[in-house]
């Protein structure tokens, strides 16, 4: 095989290994953007639940208990954003 067709092939391989790359990267694109959806739907089905919850509609123990655990979460969250406030509101010693 002379030099020019090793550079030739070499050259090819390159070009494979770019279209490879770039369809790699467009299928990661595409699961990136499913996962996304999914999130999306996961969030409506949450909101849903947690509406249900509130308004006495939810009988699901399970779920009950589930929505329950995520309510003294957020309370927790409040907790510590109240915290977080009065730790910023301090004043450096003089």
């Amino acid at each position: 095989m002379s030099w020019l067709d090793r550079f030739s092939h070499g050259a090819d391989v390159a070009k494979w290994k770019l279209s490879q790359q770039r369809r790699l990267l467009k299928i990661q694109g595409q699961i990136g953007d499913i996962e996304k959806n999914i999130i999306k739907h996961k969030g409506s089905l949450i909101e849903l639940v947690m509406s249900m919850y509130s308004h006495g509609k939810l009988d699901d123990q399970d779920i009950v208990q589930i929505c329950e655990d995520i309510l003294k979460l957020q309370e927790h969250v409040r907790g510590k954003e109240e915290v977080a406030a009065e730790i910023k509101r301090e004043k450096p010693p003089e």
